[in-house]
């Protein structure tokens, strides 16, 4: 094969040699397994969140307490999948697309008859108030 025309310093390895048809022994994946989502405490990301209030609301009954997952209000801004130092425009996207689920009025207007239906009608609106107003907390400290 002929030398390559393209300088050493910018040549892929894909052009410069052929890579191995089997790693080294030490960069083998000697039995690993992709490990499921670590479950802790009930903690759960928005993506679970919206799946279960979604899930909730194809679920026919009544609702009760503990058919909910709640968002966690003592985690701060990992609550909600991100951090006080991430970029506001993002922690204000987030905490507003939060807000407009666990706004009480919604909330009643989307579940209000199958919460009354359910033994935890006050509890329900007790935490679903709670949650709004931690996510108003958080919405304020956004610049």
């Amino acid at each position: 094969e002929p030398p390559s025309e393209i300088p050493l310093q910018y040549r892929t390895p894909e052009k410069s040699r052929p890579l191995p048809a089997n790693p080294h022994p030490s960069q083998e994946r000697k039995g690993l397994v992709s490990t499921p989502p670590l479950k802790t405490a009930g903690v759960c990301l928005p993506e679970d969140r919206r799946f279960d209030l979604d899930g909730l609301a194809k679920k026919a009954g009544p609702i009760a307490y503990h058919d909910v997952k709640w968002l966690e209000t003592d985690l701060g801004w990992r609550s909600l999948g991100t951090q006080r130092g991430a970029p506001a425009e993002r922690r204000r996207k987030l905490c507003e697309r939060e807000m407009s689920r666990w706004e009480p009025v919604a909330f009643e207007s989307k579940f209000g008859a199958r919460v009354q239906a359910g033994p935890d009608a006050k509890r329900i609106a007790d935490k679903v108030a709670a949650i709004f107003a931690f996510l108003e907390g958080l919405l304020a400290e956004v610049p």
